[in-house]
């Protein structure tokens, strides 16, 4: 049976609350990092910003410069470790130790920065040739989930000899983590991250980098005397042109602006929907509550045009400048 809104309840977000700086949760596939508060809010103090561990300015590896056998310099550097930022002091004459031989000569260092912030080698296990498996004979060593990767050192001889530069590996994504790459984008509906590329699986365990977020969750409150709540939603128009013996046909989509009359409990100018207008808000729409948690979620900026009548309540035509069409949310 066709039903009305007459029991519907609009429900905005009229503040946040600071979750504060949180490790996202891998989904396994090293592309999805969840954080199990959804939606995030974007008022314009509580803004999410992203923190994966890595790089983000220096670090360059090169043959030390004091010559001495078997050591590296690493140049100063800024990284994100667990979310924050650190800068570490550049080092001078890293050790690198060689294979042990009998056979075995080859062997692949990692140089790391720690859960310290402190420049850290860790050395993989000796093989007979040079693979690219994590934590085989002759690979490179997983390293640990806290740590983040700066370069490699390859060395083939167990003979002393001073590192050259063709012995140090430094490509992004290889051999080194940045913190910036691979590329992501945020959910903000359903409070996750998705990553272009999965992370490599270079730390104990056959886990990706960790990814940190500082994010807020919504507080929504029911806004009273609503009326004719429209979601912001995709509209498709199509196109024709005639041509010989036939017509081309083009279909386009279009984004449109939601929208819902507030009848004011105060004035317009003192009421609690004031201080939020311009924002990034928030909306649910539920068309019974009571009988459904079935809602439509959207969030856009939040404009109005009044009406101030003489014989009428004062009421504000409030418009929803969405990025994107209202979910449905079925519960």
């Amino acid at each position: 049976m066709p039903r009305t809104a007459a029991n519907a309840q609009l429900d905005i977000e009229l503040s946040a609350t600071d979750q504060g700086l949180n490790a996202l949760t891998d989904s396994g596939d090293r592309i999805k990092f969840t954080s199990g508060v959804a939606p995030w809010s974007l008022l314009s103090a509580h803004t999410p910003v992203i923190y994966p561990n890595g790089i983000e300015t220096g670090g360059a590896v090169t043959p030390a410069a004091s010559g001495t056998n078997d050591l590296v310099d690493v140049a100063a550097l800024t990284c994100r470790l667990a979310g924050v930022k650190v800068s570490v002091s550049a080092a001078a004459d890293e050790t690198i130790t060689r294979a042990a031989g009998g056979g075995s000569d080859f062997k692949i260092s990692s140089i790391t920065i720690d859960s310290g912030g402190s420049v850290a080698i860790v050395a993989g296990t000796d093989g007979t040739g040079f693979v690219e498996t994590r934590g085989a004979a002759g690979g490179p060593p997983y390293i640990p989930t806290t740590s983040i990767e700066v370069a490699q050192v390859r060395l083939s001889s167990t003979t002393a000899a001073a590192i050259t530069a063709a012995q140090i590996f430094s490509a992004a994504n290889v051999h080194r983590e940045l913190s910036g790459t691979p590329t992501w984008v945020t959910d903000f509906t359903d409070g996750e991250v998705d990553f272009d590329s999965a992370l490599p699986a270079i730390h104990t365990g056959d886990v990706g980098k960790a990814v940190y977020a500082q994010y807020s969750s919504v507080n929504f409150v029911e806004l009273p005397n609503v009326t004719d709540f429209v979601a912001p939603e995709n509209a498709v128009s199509v196109t024709s042109t005639q041509i010989y013996k036939k017509t081309l046909g083009a279909s386009s989509v279009t984004l449109n602006a939601g929208s819902f009359t507030h009848f004011y409990e105060a004035n317009g100018i003192r009421d609690v929907i004031i201080a939020v207008l311009g924002q990034r808000v928030w909306l649910k729409f539920s068309p019974d509550p009571v009988a459904f948690g079935d809602h439509r979620l959207c969030n856009g900026f939040l404009g109005k045009t009044d009406t101030n009548s003489p014989s009428d309540n004062i009421s504000g035509a409030f418009t929803i400048a969405a990025t994107e069409a209202a979910t449905h949310v079925v519960v």
